[in-house]
């Protein structure tokens, strides 16, 4: 998956160059997951 690698690679270089970015970091994560579980249950509508 590209997109993962992309992501996960976006994520380290904004999480790890400024320890001000520390929450974007978490914000990447969360939305990540959030993706993942919605790729992993489509039928689940969350709302």
């Amino acid at each position: 998956m590209t997109i993962m690698t992309i992501t996960e690679t976006f994520v380290f270089m904004t999480g790890w160059t400024s320890s001000g970015s520390k929450q974007i970091h978490l914000l990447f994560l969360r939305l990540w997951l959030a993706s993942i579980v919605k790729f992993s249950h489509p039928k689940k509508k969350h709302t």
